[in-house]
């Protein structure tokens, strides 16, 4: 909030240093203007002098002689006589109008000058403040999330470690039957698998974002490579959601094995991770449409917001506070889908309400 706000009063303070500016420029543009007028009608009585002189001199004898010696050498001025005059000799002497009306245009053409540009330089301050603001709130958002990511990470790789430490010590300190160790043991392979799978997220994710990954396509059997990843994720949360698998057998791709198993296990894994917590149900399809291989995943569970929807796939984003959030994750899945579906030339949408559930489309 702080940051924020001395950005808000800088840009404040910019914007009134530069409006003060071009209300300077105005007003000192006014001001030259009055003096000009002012030097205007104070050089006609050196004019005025040198009238007077001219006809002291009799080089000028009446009135028209009067008016053409202004006109030829003060060009700026006119001699103007009083109706019914009987002396030439009293004339008044005035700028001409065009005079006044030129001074007054330059005055004119300034302020419009400093208007125009100074709106001109406003409108690209503006935008320049507002590329700032929004580059500056997205480091924050970066930032915040790159917090919630370590306090995540923190959090994935304590538990598994956490959990195997404890079977360790248990099978270490307790005599246990056959049955029990089996299960035990199990169970700690379960989750070193799981710290396994979570090393390899941020090692890949790393990669990619690096550009250092070098996608290595082989021709692989897709149907079988998705019912394994499915049937897999099934078996670790059948306690929570309930697995509908349809496989169209002999389907295959070109693809580097590594990232496309990588990325369809976290596809498949967060939709049982966001499923409804009763009556969970994930649904994994793939098919061939229009000869092209089509995966849909399917969970009713919460569903995403349309204002987060076109975030889900950004690096490290996550919905709300990590420290206070119950959904396992690192905020890399769905990143690392992305960027890997990229590399495939494959597209992924994503169509999803509120209350209702989320389905992801994958077309290859």
């Amino acid at each position: 909030m702080k940051p924020t706000l001395i950005f808000f009063v800088l840009a404040l303070y910019i914007l009134a240093a530069f409006s003060w500016l071009t209300y300077s420029s105005i007003r000192n543009s006014k001001q030259m203007h009055e003096d000009e007028i002012q030097l205007i009608y104070t050089n006609a009585y050196k004019v005025n002098a040198d009238i007077i002189n001219q006809i002291s001199q009799s080089v000028v004898q009446d009135s028209t002689q009067v008016k053409q010696y202004v006109a030829r050498n003060h060009p700026m001025y006119v001699a103007v006589y009083v109706p019914q005059s009987e002396s030439f000799e009293e004339y008044a002497l005035a700028p001409k109008d065009e005079v006044i009306q030129e001074v007054d245009d330059k005055l004119e053409r300034r302020i419009k000058m400093y208007v125009s540009e100074g709106a001109v330089f406003v409108l690209l301050l503006l935008w320049g403040l507002v590329w700032i603001y929004r580059s500056f709130a997205q480091r924050i958002e970066l930032n915040k999330q790159q917090q919630n990511f370590l306090l995540s990470v923190t959090h994935e790789l304590k538990t598994p470690l956490a959990a195997v430490k404890l079977y360790l010590q248990t099978l270490q300190k307790r005599e246990l039957d056959k049955e029990q160790k089996e299960k035990m043991l199990h169970n700690a392979v379960s989750e070193t698998d799981r710290l396994n799978d979570l090393v390899e997220n941020v090692l890949v994710a790393a990669q990619i974002d690096g550009k250092s990954y070098r996608f290595t396509k082989e021709n692989i059997n897709l149907s079988q490579l998705v019912e394994e990843i499915a049937k897999k994720l099934g078996n670790v949360f059948a306690s929570k959601a309930a697995l509908k698998l349809s496989v169209e057998q002999d389907i295959f791709i070109d693809a580097d094995r590594f990232t496309l198993t990588l990325a369809i296990s976290n596809l498949i894994e967060n939709a049982f991770k966001y499923a409804r917590p009763d009556g969970a149900e994930v649904r994994v399809n793939l098919r061939k449409e229009m000869n092209k291989p089509l995966l849909t995943v399917e969970d009713n569970g919460s569903g995403i917001s349309p204002a987060e929807q076109s975030k889900v796939f950004n690096k490290f984003y996550r919905v709300g506070n990590e420290s206070t959030r119950k959904t396992k994750g690192t905020g890399l899945g769905l990143f690392i889908v992305k960027q890997v579906l990229d590399k495939h030339q494959a597209q992924i949408q994503l169509k999803s309400n509120l209350n209702e559930g989320t389905i992801f489309t994958v077309k290859f």
